[in-house]
């Protein structure tokens, strides 16, 4: 594992083309409001979250609701695009295709 600066990336798209990788080797991390507090979710990057099945998910909080930027900030200590699952402090559910992903890239 290894840090690299993406000053000014902050979306999947962005980041592939600075990095000149394909969005199939990228990890997008997602945070909504859970029953419990934030939950996150995390997906491949060229993949888009399915909020009307996320929403029937337990843990997830009634209605679906994404974390304004600020909620983000105070949850997990980054700003949106920044987001990575190293070493985040919510709980988080992974889509088997991001958990099937080798050498990828991430926010940190």
């Amino acid at each position: 594992m290894r840090t690299v600066d993406t000053p000014t990336q902050r979306t999947i798209d962005e980041v592939s083309k600075f990095l000149k990788i394909d969005a199939k080797q990228t990890v997008k991390t997602l945070i909504a409001k859970g029953v419990d507090g934030p939950i996150a979710f995390v997906l491949r990057g060229d993949h888009e979250l399915n909020e009307i099945k996320a929403a029937k998910l337990p843990a997830v909080a009634k209605p679906f609701t994404f974390l304004t930027p600020e909620e983000v900030k105070q949850a997990v200590g980054c700003d949106i695009g920044s987001i990575g699952p190293v070493g985040l402090k919510v709980p988080a559910i992974i889509d088997s295709a991001a958990a099937h992903v080798a050498d990828f890239v991430c926010g940190a």
